[in-house]
């Protein structure tokens, strides 16, 4: 009995939310979008240029790292208008890259 009352009470808010118009794109095409390039450099290091910003002023690389422990953390380049931005997990081997490598915006 409890479960039918949830799924008429999601059923109902589903047809609520369902009554108002929502904009197609509205909130894309407000956003700003740059062209980005992410790579890894070698087994600790990664990278990242953008050629185009769209609006933003600066990025940084994101590199998720692994320590040989098993601890998983991410390390962060310097904030840049132009170039690569680099990070690395480790200078003596003890943490690798762990996953895909990323960028950070900023206005």
């Amino acid at each position: 009995m409890v479960r039918g009352k949830k799924w008429a009470a999601v059923g109902a808010l589903s047809l609520a939310l369902g009554a108002f118009p929502v904009g197609a794109g509205t909130a894309v095409a407000d956003t700003p979008t740059a062209s980005c390039s992410k790579e890894k450099v070698n087994g600790y290091t990664g990278r990242a240029s953008c050629t185009s910003l769209g609006g933003y002023k600066k990025y940084r690389v994101v590199v998720p790292c692994i320590a040989n422990s098993g601890r998983t953390f991410e390390v962060f380049g310097p904030w840049i208008s132009s170039g690569w931005s680099t990070a690395s997990c480790s200078g003596n081997g003890s943490a690798g890259v762990y996953g895909y490598i990323d960028v950070e915006l900023s206005s």
